[in-house]
């Protein structure tokens, strides 16, 4: 049942979705690449020359270690038996300051597309237009994959290229729906159709504080509308506009539904809780998190539908709107080996 599920989440005509991408790097920042090693000969192949050990760095994107190990390490092993490949995940000690200080920064990058910005600051991005012309047909990709990535190079540069495609949905407990006798929520809702559910299972029973929806926040509720932080001419925040104000509004009708906001008036509820209390009724999701959280999703009764849109949006929901990049980069005197 829960891969039927899985299956409709990717053929919803109202998911808001992501592109993923894989990106070369260079670390023109880091001055002790290669320091102390004697440099590879040109002539040899790269297995002549003898195992080789790249590192990923993992920030800004989920991906499981069994996902690693079926997209990363079997391919490469088939195809690069030299080579081996070292994860490295964002965590305390591990952040992109701290490695490119400690000058540890890993070879390659697995992220999002909006996580490039991160990037951008440490000169630890490199252009990859030259290297996909010589190995790879752009067709395969469709357009939009292309641009999603494209809209983070200022001149034109290429920090990756796609990977997979991510998208969104709002899944729901099936079992909280039915204890309070409310329909469950149908494809192409409006935010607020969602509303109108939300304030029916935001109660308190038995002791327990039930909570009709979790928003997340504004990037999901503002998501089909395709929205921009800032202006990219002007590098000014455009977050004032009237559709902003529409997404904000949004989540503060959410907030006042009375019983919403937990202890000392905070929201701490999530996809973790979801899983775990299950007392939220509605949680938008990425299909990325989503598949990370499936083992703890077995014990909920839950099933998904298309993430809602704002009434008469020009963008509908299925529209992709906030593509997300997973990217691999490179150190430039490695890039070889993945020729």
């Amino acid at each position: 049942m829960k891969s039927k599920r899985i299956h409709r989440l990717s053929s919803l005509l109202g998911l808001t979705g992501t592109a993923a991408m894989l990106a070369l790097a260079g670390c023109s920042g880091q001055g002790n690449i290669g320091k102390g090693k004697q440099q590879p000969n040109e002539a040899e192949s790269p297995a002549q020359q003898g195992p080789v050990t790249l590192s990923l760095y993992i920030n800004g994107a989920d991906i499981s270690d069994e996902e690693l190990q079926r997209y990363f390490h079997e391919p490469l092993k088939k195809k690069l038996p030299y080579m081996t490949l070292e994860i490295v995940r964002n965590a305390k000690g591990t952040s992109i300051e701290e490695l490119v200080t400690s000058g540890t920064f890993p070879d390659l990058i697995y992220t999002s597309n909006p996580n490039l910005v991160q990037f951008k600051p440490f000169d630890i991005l490199s252009d990859l237009n030259g290297l996909t012309n010589k190995n790879l047909d752009p067709g395969r990709f469709e357009n939009y994959e292309w641009d999603a990535i494209k809209m983070y190079g200022d001149k034109g540069e290429l920090y990756g290229v796609p990977f997979s495609q991510n998208v969104a949905a709002l899944i729901y407990n099936k079992d909280l729906f039915d204890k309070f006798a409310v329909p469950y929520p149908k494809e192409n809702m409006t935010w607020d159709d969602v509303y109108e559910l939300a304030k029916k299972l935001t109660t308190s029973q038995d002791k327990n504080a039930y909570i009709g929806i979790d928003p997340a926040g504004p990037w999901f509720v503002g998501s089909g509308l395709s929205l921009n932080y800032a202006d990219a001419k002007t590098n000014k925040s455009v977050i004032d506009s009237e559709q902003w104000k529409m997404v904000f509004s949004m989540l503060k009708q959410f907030y006042e539904i009375p019983g919403f906001l937990g202890p000392d008036n905070k929201v701490s509820y999530g996809t973790a809780a979801f899983a775990k209390d299950r007392l939220t009724a509605m949680n938008p999701i990425w299909a990325s998190s989503l598949q990370a959280n499936l083992k703890p999703l077995t014990e909920v009764n839950w099933d998904l539908t298309t993430l809602p849109n704002f009434k008469g949006s020009v963008a509908p929901a299925g529209y992709i709107h906030n593509k997300q990049a997973q990217g691999a980069g490179v150190r430039s005197n490695k890039a070889r080996h993945l020729r």
